[in-house]
């Protein structure tokens, strides 16, 4: 039985050559292999903050605070487009 398979790849760093990314490539071709539908999820790709620290998350804090509907509409987006991948 073929399954749908999603991978969610999540290290920081786009440009890739890292052990995660082997990792998923490798997950990916012998899923593919074995006749697997694969969908991949870059993480670093998406189009949304991603907060690091603690003063990261202060600073998006005093942000949120003089324009929620901003950030909020900036997350949902980037959910949208995760929902989207999935299918």
């Amino acid at each position: 039985m073929d399954k749908g398979i999603a991978i969610i790849q999540a290290h920081p760093d786009p440009a890739g050559h890292h052990l995660l990314h082997a990792m998923a490539d490798a997950y990916a071709e012998g899923a593919a292999a074995a006749g697997h539908e694969v969908r991949r999820i870059e993480v670093a790709k998406l189009e949304f903050r991603l907060l690091r620290t603690q003063a990261d998350l202060a600073r998006q804090a005093d942000r949120a605070a003089s324009f929620p509907a901003a950030v909020v509409c900036q997350n949902l987006s980037s959910v949208s487009a995760v929902q989207s991948t999935l299918g």
